[in-house]
Order: C-alpha cells, then sequence, then structure tokens
C-alpha cells in the first residue's frame, strides 16, 4: 500500500465541496421542470433522482435511502483502497480519475443523506 497516494484525497475533497455548492447554487437558481438551455445540447434544468444511474428503482417507495448511502460509501472505500495501492510515480491520470469519482460519490452521499435524493441539474439531450 502506498500512503503517499492518498494526498489525491484532497482532490476528492475539493471535488466533493464543488460538488455540494454547484447543487446547492443549482437548487437556489433553477425551478424543477424549467430549463435554462446553454447550448442547443445543453441545459441546466433541476432534478433530484431518488434512485440510482438514470432514475433506476426512484419509484419504490423511499426505502432504497440508505442502503444505496451504503452502496456508495462501500464503492467510494474501494476506489479509496484502490488509489492508495497505485505506484507513488506515475498513473497521474488514473489517480484523478478515482480522485474526482470518489468526491462526486461523497458529494451524492452527503445529498442522499440530506435530501433522501441526488440533485442533478445538467441536461444533455440531442434532438430535443
Amino acid at each position: 500500500m502506498t500512503l503517499g497516494n492518498l494526498k489525491w484525497l484532497t482532490v476528492s475533497f475539493a471535488a466533493a465541496v464543488i460538488d455540494i455548492a454547484s447543487k446547492g447554487l443549482a437548487e437556489s437558481a433553477l425551478t424543477v421542470g424549467g430549463f435554462v438551455e446553454v447550448l442547443p445540447v445543453f441545459n441546466l434544468t433541476l432534478g433530484h433522482n431518488t434512485g440510482m444511474s438514470f432514475g433506476l428503482f426512484s419509484g419504490v417507495g423511499g426505502w432504497q435511502r440508505w442502503p444505496l448511502v451504503i452502496l456508495t460509501a462501500t464503492i467510494a472505500g474501494g476506489l479509496v483502497v484502490w488509489l492508495s495501492r497505485l505506484p507513488q510515480a506515475g498513473a497521474t491520470a488514473m489517480k484523478a480519475a478515482l480522485a474526482l469519482i470518489i468526491g462526486g460519490a461523497f458529494g451524492n452521499i452527503a445529498d442522499r443523506v440530506r435530501n433522501g435524493a441526488v440533485t442533478d441539474f445538467l441536461q444533455l439531450h440531442y434532438g430535443g
């Protein structure tokens, strides 16, 4: 295990802070169902996802909140272990990617604990 790689967790912390702050800004500036067109294929639109990716399990009554917190924390913990075991030298892109994923996971955990749902506000689309 290479503990020197754990300095990358500062990147994770920064990513989580940015994630939480940007979601707070989106919640204060956007309304559910409305959108702001940024580009023809990109909107800002507020949504709350109680499920997993793409809304999977979102309509099952709310029991999924805490299992998803535990699952996300477990996966993030596994990614921290993976990050710590990478060679000290090199693999910078891999370390950066893992750090950003870990930060995003902790941002989503904070959302789910606080609101029971993950706040989404970026919408990519094609053809309407």
